[in-house]
């Protein structure tokens, strides 16, 4: 029984901490976040928080998610956001499946150049034409 006792206890101390703990974690947060506001505004003219915004909401976010290696990305984060306008994601899609291509079909080359130059000594002569596929002169 005093066994039952002490573990309630224990129980209670232990829930009565965490809580207080996670009130003062989440009031000591907003006091951080409200203290950087301030640092912000008195650090910086309001044309560049506004330019920062716009370029952080518009730009950046745009070009992420049409260049090819950062699209899968950053267009799943656009999605999981907001609306994304239909032609940005179509041209995202085939800017991505273009890149792969294009990817593919140099490193299909660079073996093909890989397999000619065997066995051969090193030139670069001859390694631009293998890459090309043109006959060696």
């Amino acid at each position: 029984m005093a066994m039952v006792l002490v573990s309630a206890l224990l129980m209670v101390f232990w829930v009565g901490i965490m809580g207080s703990a996670t009130m003062l974690l989440n009031s000591l947060t907003n006091e951080k976040a409200n203290r950087v506001i301030e640092i912000l505004m008195v650090s910086s003219q309001p044309a560049e928080l506004l330019v920062g915004k716009i370029i952080n909401e518009g730009i950046l976010p745009l070009f992420l998610s049409l260049f090819p290696f950062t699209s899968p990305t950053a267009m799943m984060m656009r999605l999981a956001l907001g609306p994304v306008p239909p032609w940005q994601l179509a041209f995202s899609i085939i800017l991505l499946v273009g890149t792969m291509v294009v990817i593919l079909r140099a490193v299909a080359r660079m073996f093909r150049a890989q397999n000619i130059m065997s066995g051969q000594p090193f030139s670069l002569k001859r390694l631009v034409f293998a890459l090309l596929e043109k006959n060696p002169l």
